[in-house]
């Protein structure tokens, strides 16, 4: 039986986002398929403060808390990890060890195959973000870590992949797996709005473009268009200037909502208008999956790896910075509500098939199989 460790110990209660929305869908797609498997027993690390309890032991799934503190100092983290970490997968008998972000040992551990994962390059990519000159450093001198020492690296986009390989070298395998993906599910009594509404799931970070939305909601509304904008997602520090234009504006009928259960979540999806996601950049853009899957209609951008992410089914805008642009779509879009419920069926077949979250967690396994397989030939 192969021994695959899974290092999600960076992971704490405060931190939210699209890395760690994946995997938990990955955990729980390989806690879900280890019930059936006696090939594999998957050990999951994590930190005190992490709650594992959407997690269920059995005797293939072990839950293993280590000494990596989420809310320490960084470097005395930092330092935790790197000496104590390699200890910890050789008195567990690793045989594969999965890094679920790059910051991850900086040798390799004799004996013990490494895998890890880069979400995306944003700092990269996108100059204008809010990450510190210390943080990027360390990002850059992680990710080409993670590159030069684990014997296979994932990405989740083709796009993504492509990006990694134009910024950083890579003598070692370098490939695509798709983000898993759960469908949400609603409650029995579907929550009635008092107006119809546009809906935007994401965080408030600059690439997110949100503020161009706000823009072009507010020429609706100045227009006559009697819709209500939902921004639902975690609330960041850096969101005063959507919170100041929709205050300078009198937009009262524009809720920011913060993180919401998946529940709620699902009605939000289903009973939107229509799916907003104006991002000048995304790894991958779990949301779009998500409204696929509730049959929501979507208007996105043509933005990096956004357009291969939603297979060509969901509706565009050539411009993503021009809000004029995004209010001629939504007009067109309202005024001609005739919605072809098959298309909306068959987008959510094909993202069912592709991103469901235990499809994707056995292809992970194939993978690890794989390398495994190799290591002993």
């Amino acid at each position: 039986m192969n021994n695959i460790g899974i290092d999600i110990s960076s992971l704490g209660k405060k931190k939210i986002g699209g890395g760690e929305y994946f995997l938990r869908n990955l955990c729980i797609g390989l806690n879900e398929i280890s019930n059936f498997s006696d090939n594999h027993r998957f050990t999951i690390f994590y930190s005190k403060d992490f709650d594992v309890s959407f997690l269920k032991e059995n005797k293939n799934f072990i839950l293993k808390k280590t000494p990596i503190f989420y809310q320490t100092n960084y470097i005395i983290r930092s330092l935790l990890y790197f000496l104590f970490f390699p200890i910890i997968l050789k008195i567990n008998r690793i045989d594969l060890i999965f890094y679920a972000f790059p910051t991850r040992p900086i040798f390799n551990i004799i004996g013990i195959k490494s895998v890890g994962i880069i979400y995306d390059i944003q700092e990269k990519i996108f100059l204008n973000n809010e990450a510190s000159k210390q943080k990027k450093f360390f990002y850059n001198y992680f990710i080409q870590k993670t590159l030069n020492l684990n014997d296979t690296t994932f990405c989740i986009s083709e796009n993504s992949k492509k990006e990694i390989l134009s910024h950083y070298k890579s003598n070692k395998r370098l490939t695509n797996l798709d983000a898993p993906i759960r469908e949400l599910t609603s409650c029995d009594n579907q929550i009635e709005y008092k107006k119809p509404f546009f809906l935007y799931v994401g965080s408030l970070h600059v690439h997110k473009n949100v503020i161009t939305i706000l823009k072009s909601y507010l020429k609706l509304r100045n227009m006559g268009y009697d819709y209500d904008l939902y921004i639902v997602g975690a609330k960041q520090t850096n969101n005063d200037s959507i919170k100041n234009f929709i205050h300078d504006n009198n937009l009262i009928s524009v809720h920011l909502i913060g993180s919401v259960t998946d529940t709620e979540l699902c009605n939000y999806y289903k009973s939107a208008t229509l799916f907003l996601f104006p991002s000048l950049y995304e790894g991958f853009g779990m949301p779009l999956v998500e409204a696929m899957f509730c049959k929501t209609l979507i208007l996105t951008t043509k933005e990096s790896c956004i357009k291969d992410v939603t297979g060509n089914f969901a509706n565009y805008v050539d411009d993503p910075l021009c809000e004029d642009k995004w209010t001629s779509k939504i007009i067109d879009l309202i005024n001609n509500l005739k919605i072809d419920s098959n298309k909306l069926e068959e987008a959510r077949k094909w993202a069912l098939g592709k991103y469901h979250y235990k499809n994707v967690a056995k292809n992970y396994i194939k993978e690890f199989d794989l390398l495994l397989f190799n290591s002993k030939t």
